[in-house]
């Protein structure tokens, strides 16, 4: 460390403004990709979210439209058995 800084005092003021102000355009530069990497990654994981609870309620909304389908179907059979044989009398609870 002591020879880098020996090295560098040995500089011309021109080599030394010009390195700092490299070096401080490299921090500055890094600081705002991080500011802007961060944002990002927020603004990708709540867009996710979002996306994941439409996907939920598009599932829910078609488990419910099979559901009265099956419902539906389930009754237009019984009552085509119903229709073939008077004699059997369905128990609801149980369909």
């Amino acid at each position: 460390m002591g020879r880098i800084l020996s090295i560098f005092n040995n500089l011309s003021l021109s080599k030394k403004i010009f390195i700092l102000s490299v070096l401080s355009i490299l921090v500055v530069y890094s600081i705002v990709a991080l500011v802007i990497y961060f944002q990002s990654k927020s603004k990708i994981e709540h867009y996710n979210i979002q996306a994941l609870t439409r996907e939920v309620s598009l599932i829910k909304e078609q488990l419910a439209v099979f559901d009265e389908a099956t419902k539906d179907a389930a009754e237009k059979f019984m009552k085509i058995f119903q229709s073939m044989a008077s004699g059997i009398k369905p128990d609801n609870d149980l369909c």
